[in-house]
């Protein structure tokens, strides 16, 4: 889709809104609605459970609209890494908050026994 397609986006909870095409990337696109959502449509529709990803399609003048479904993503939880080799990151994180504290107190130490 070219930036600048009008294109009506099916959102959980709200029905069809439509929207503008205003950037895409490698098959990502961003819209923008072209009349403003209620917050608390907004609300509505953020309150499910699961991810949905909303169906849409163009609207043009040269072809009629097209559905795209796409299927409910299941929500997936952003965690830390462990890198093989090294401690997990609550022990590397204490490890240098202890460290600091210790060193701050040697450093008042010396500065009151001077």
């Amino acid at each position: 889709m070219e930036v600048g397609t009008s294109i009506v986006l099916s959102l959980p909870d709200l029905g069809e809104v439509e929207a503008l095409v205003v950037w895409n990337s490698d098959g990502y696109y961003g819209a923008a609605f072209t009349s403003p959502l209620s917050r608390s449509a907004v609300e509505t529709m953020l309150s499910s459970s699961k991810v949905v990803w909303p169906t849409f399609s163009p609207v043009t003048a040269e072809a009629p609209a097209q559905r795209h479904s796409v299927e409910p993503v299941e929500p997936v939880l952003a965690c830390a890494v462990h890198e093989p080799g090294k401690p997990p990151m609550i022990v590397r994180t204490v490890g240098i908050v202890t460290a600091a504290g210790l060193l701050w107190t040697l450093v008042a130490w010396a500065a009151l026994s001077i």
